[in-house]
């Protein structure tokens, strides 16, 4: 059973996987309080799971994992819940859209406010935005999403970008090169290879701490000195194909640092992640009126999605100048800004886990 230390919490948004039963919960309590009004049955908590989580025991009736950052894995909760034959209630701030795994329950549980309160405590010196380039986008952990945007960028508008390019690179993550069949962006993936692979490019703003006490900073040049920021997420998957052909919707969207940082620093960003980020945000009263066209998020498909991006980009060079995007996005992104640091983003969240706990407790108790 780990014991999260405290400093797990003070460094990132939330602590390291723990693992137990309610009454070993100690002083974590206070992050999830609602922990102690669990009735008395044989349950069994995963709080914070990890990207590579270990097997469940058995021998408990019920099972409540819950997720923040890290995206989960539908093939080891169908695994675990077979293992275990309990019932299973997963809490995430996500949406599930139609992955049906029998005995298990999947609710909603936002903590977007907490993460944004936390940026703030480590970064509370608000800083104007300054207009210096028309393009940013950051590759630190190369992946196939992002070798789409950033080389799309490199070729048609380097001079004008702020670009963060680093060589760290793993097959795995780029599909071991296997090409999609959609030529722009095979393409894209070509030339990466032949020009941009294992060079780096650096920004001003320089951090070698790669946690997140340290890399969360919403004040740096990649923000508030671009028109617009290309967010380049992790997980960028939506539509999902099954072994047997049928195909899912993975449940999200993921809305981890990155946009946190973009939100705060009243930065417009194009959303290189999955799909239906700009609808949920707009749902915890975000706005995103930009004045370009951005129906291709509605589009779960990853392929098509992110060949609308790169036409998008296309758009953007050719109609648009910094000035131009600088205006039409500013109240838009004024607004999320305030509505953060005045607390609206926080009430909304708080009313929703409540909803969410109080459907937890019923089915717990009525079980």
């Amino acid at each position: 059973m780990k014991t999260a230390d405290s400093t797990d919490i003070q460094e990132h948004y939330n602590p390291d996987e723990w693992r137990g039963t309610p009454d070993k919960l100690g002083h974590l309590c206070d992050i999830y309080p609602w922990i102690s009004y669990l009735p008395g049955k044989k349950i069994y908590l995963v709080l914070w799971c990890s990207t590579n989580p270990k097997d469940l025991p058995i021998g408990y009736d019920y099972y409540i994992l819950t997720w923040h950052n890290e995206p989960l894995d539908p093939d080891w909760i169908k695994q675990q819940q077979a293992n275990t034959s309990g019932k299973f209630y997963i809490l995430m701030p996500r949406k599930n859209y139609n992955l049906d795994i029998p005995d298990v329950i999947f609710l909603p549980y936002y903590e977007w406010d907490h993460d944004c309160a936390k940026t703030l405590r480590w970064f509370p010196d608000i800083q104007q935005r300054e207009i210096k380039y028309k393009y940013s986008a950051i590759c630190n952990r190369i992946t196939q999403n992002k070798i789409w945007i950033t080389t799309k960028l490199l070729e048609t508008a380097k001079d004008q970008s702020l670009i963060v390019l680093n060589d760290w690179l793993q097959d795995k993550n780029v599909h071991n090169w296997e090409l999609t069949g959609e030529p722009i962006l095979d393409n894209l993936t070509t030339t990466f290879r032949n020009k941009w692979q294992g060079v780096t490019i650096s920004d001003e703003y320089s951090s070698t701490l790669n946690h997140q006490r340290h890399n969360s900073n919403p004040w740096q040049p990649a923000y508030i000195n671009t028109a617009l920021h290309f967010n380049n997420g992790g997980f960028h998957y939506s539509l999902m194909q099954n072994p047997d052909g049928t195909s899912f919707i993975h449940p999200g969207p993921e809305v981890c640092e990155k946009t946190v940082k973009c939100l705060l620093s009243a930065t417009p960003f194009i959303n290189c992640n999955q799909f239906d980020t700009y609808n949920t945000l707009r749902d915890f009263g975000m706005h995103f009126d930009y004045g370009f066209d951005l129906t291709w998020e509605d589009d779960p498909g990853n392929i098509s999605r992110f060949k609308n991006i790169i036409n998008l980009i296309d758009d953007l060079n050719h109609n648009y100048s910094a000035e131009q995007i600088d205006a039409q996005t500013k109240e838009s992104c004024l607004h999320n800004q305030h509505h953060i640091l005045s607390g609206g983003l926080h009430r909304i969240c708080r009313q929703q886990r409540e909803e969410t706990v109080e459907i937890l407790l019923d089915d717990l108790c009525k079980s």
